[in-house]
C-alpha cells in the first residue's frame, strides 16, 4: 500500500493516547567520535546500533539517564550520512564503507534550531577523507572544512554548508588560500572566536608571531576581531595570519602531566601527542585574556580537550593547569593511582576488565539531542532476501516508512521538512512513493523490523515514525539497496 503523510498520521493517531512518552532531549549531552570501532556499554538491545565506527557520531546522554545505566549510544550512523550525501562518487552505490574515513572534529552551532536541540542536519563536523563531489559539486567536503550535508534553499539535497571553509582556515594561518590544511579539532563561541588544532605540523605566518611552526598538539584561536560572521553565525572571512597560538604543544603536554591521567593500559601519561578534540567549558568561560596579534585583546575560556595519547577515551580540561574533566556521573578518565582509563566513563565497553578501549576521543561537542535512529545490519542485499532495520526509538510503538528512492549513478534521495517533529530528525522522504509498515513494539527503546523477501531490485530510504509527549517524531534515514 502506498500512502501520503496524511494517511500515515490518520493511522498512527489511533494509538496516540498510549504513546505519549518523554523524549531523550533533556540533560547535558556529549556528542563524540572515536578513533577505532567500539561497542556501547549497554549493548544497545542487541542491535547493530551497538557498534560505533569512526565515521559515526555517538552520544552520552548525561542527565537523561541514571548514572548506573549510562551508556554511549549511536546518534548519527554512517547510513544517515550515506542517505544525505547520495552517490557521491558516481558508482551507482549509496553505501560507502569508507565515507569520510573518520569524523575528526565536531561543532555545535547554538543558533541552529528554535528549540536549541541539535539534530543530524544541524551538527557541523570535519572529515579525514574528502567526500566525492558528484552530487554536491566542487569544492565539496574536504579535510580542512568544518561543514555539514544539507538540503539547500532551492530544495537540492546532498549540498555542503560550511561553518569554516578550508580556504579561510588557510588564510588565518597566513598561508595561500589553496594550501591543503587539515583541521583536527574545533570549538567556538560568538564571543570567543574559533578554537582549533591541525592534523600535521605546518610552518605558518601568523600576524602576531611571524613565521611559526604550528604543531599538531597546539591549540590555536581565530579571535573575534580577526574574522567576520555570516547572519547564520558561520564564518564569512578571516584575517590573513589572524590565528593565534593559545597553547603550544608543550603547554598541552604539561596539562596532561598535571592531570595525572592513565591510558588504556594504566600507564600515566605526560604528553598529548596530537590534540584531537576541543570544546568550550561553558561552566568556566574565563581563563585569561591575550592579544589577538592585530591590536585587540580577546578572552580565552577554559577548554575541554582530548588527544591521541589518551586511549581509553580520556577527556581533560585546562582548569587548574590541567585536570581530568568531570562529567555529571564521574570523571572522564582515571587518575594515575587507580588503574587504566577503561572507556566506560564515556559509555564504551572495555575489551577486558583491566584494559581500556583502544580509542581516544576524536571529536567532542556539548549539546542536547533527541535520539531516534535507524540502521540496517545489511544496507546492500540481493534480490529475494528480506530487508532488516534496527531502531532506537523514544516511543513504545514505531511505524516504519519504506520510501522508494531514485536509483542509478549520481543520485540523491529528495527530502522534505518533517512539519510535525520538534526534536528529532527534521526531514522525511514522504515526497517519494512510501509504504507504511508496522507498528513494531519499542517499549524498551529498541526494536527491529524485517520485511518479507524483496523480489525485485529497488532502493529504499527507511525511517521510523513515533509519538512522544512532544508530538510526532521522525528518525534518521537509512538507505538499503536491493540488487
Amino acid at each position: 500500500m502506498t500512502t501520503s503523510r496524511s494517511v500515515l498520521l490518520a493511522s498512527a493517531a489511533l494509538a496516540a493516547v498510549v504513546l505519549a512518552t518523554p523524549t531523550a532531549a533533556q540533560g547535558g549531552h556529549i556528542l563524540f567520535t572515536t578513533t577505532q570501532p567500539e561497542q556501547t556499554l549497554s549493548g544497545s538491545g542487541g542491535t547493530v546500533l551497538a557498534t560505533i565506527r569512526p565515521n559515526e557520531i555517538a552520544v552520552l546522554e548525561q542527565g537523561s539517564t541514571p548514572c548506573s545505566m549510562l551508556s554511549a549510544e549511536k546518534w548519527a550512523p554512517a547510513t544517515t550520512f550515506h542517505t544525505q550525501a547520495g552517490d557521491t562518487d558516481n558508482d551507482d552505490q549509496i553505501f560507502e564503507t569508507s565515507l569520510f574515513g573518520r569524523i575528526d572534529a565536531l561543532l555545535v552551532n547554538q543558533f541552529a534550531t528554535p528549540t536549541g536541540i541539535t539534530n543530524q542536519r544541524t551538527e557541523f563536523y570535519s572529515v579525514k577523507q574528502a567526500m566525492g563531489t558528484t552530487v554536491s559539486g566542487a569544492p565539496g567536503f574536504r579535510p580542512g572544512d568544518v561543514a555539514r550535508i544539507v538540503r539547500d534553499t532551492a530544495g537540492n539535497d546532498g549540498q555542503i554548508q560550511y561553518f569554516l571553509r578550508q580556504e579561510d582556515l588557510a588564510i588565518a594561518l597566513g598561508l595561500p588560500a589553496t594550501a591543503p590544511v587539515d583541521i583536527d579539532a574545533v570549538a567556538w563561541g560568538p564571543n570567543f572566536g574559533v578554537f582549533f588544532s591541525i592534523e600535521d605540523d605546518m610552518t605558518c605566518n601568523l600576524a602576531g608571531a611571524g613565521i611559526t611552526l604550528v604543531r599538531d598538539g597546539d591549540i590555536l584561536c581565530i579571535p573575534p576581531a580577526n574574522l567576520t560572521w555570516n547572519p547564520n553565525m558561520t564564518v564569512a572571512s578571516t584575517v590573513l595570519g589572524g590565528a593565534v597560538v593559545v597553547y603550544k604543544e608543550a603547554d598541552v603536554d604539561l596539562m596532561v602531566q598535571n592531570a595525572r591521567i592513565t591510558d588504556r593500559f594504566g600507564v600515566c601519561q605526560n604528553a598529548i601527542d596530537d590534540t584531537d578534540a576541543l570544546e568550550v567549558d561553558w561552566n568556566n568561560p574565563f581563563a585569561f585574556n591575550m592579544p589577538s596579534g592585530t591590536g585587540f585583546v580577546f578572552t580565552v575560556p577554559h577548554l575541554v580537550f582530548a588527544g591521541s595519547n589518551l586511549t581509553g577515551a580520556g577527556v581533560l580540561n585546562t582548569l587548574g593547569g590541567g585536570t581530568i574533566h568531570n562529567g555529571i556521573c564521574s570523571p572522564l578518565g582515571t587518575h594515575c593511582t587507580f588503574g587504566p582509563t577503561l572507556g566506560n566513563q564515556m559509555g564504551l565497553r572495555p575489551p577486558a576488565a583491566a584494559t581500556g578501549v583502544a580509542s581516544s576521543v576524536n571529536g567532542l561537542a556539548f549539546t542536547r539531542v533527541c535520539r531516534f535512529v535507524t540502521e540496517s545490519p545489511n544496507p546492500q542485499v540481493p534480490v529475494g532476501n528480506p530487508v532488516s532495520v534496527d531502531v532506537a526509538s523514544p516511543g513504545p510503538l514505531t511505524w516504519m516508512l519504506f520510501s522508494f528512492a531514485p536509483a542509478g549513478p549520481g543520485v540523491v534521495a529528495p527530502s522534505s521538512p518533517f512539519p510535525w517533529g520538534l526534536l528529532c530528525y527534521p526531514d522525511y522522504y514522504g515526497s517519494l512513493p512510501t509504504v507504511v509498515l508496522g507498528p513494531i513494539p519499542t517499549p524498551t527503546g529498541w526494536g527491529n523490523y524485517t520485511s518479507p523477501a524483496i523480489p525485485f531490485p529497488v532502493d529504499f530510504v527507511i525511517q521510523g515514525v513515533t509519538f512522544t509527549s512532544a508530538g510526532v517524531e521522525a528518525s534518521t534515514p537509512t538507505t538499503v539497496e536491493v540488487f
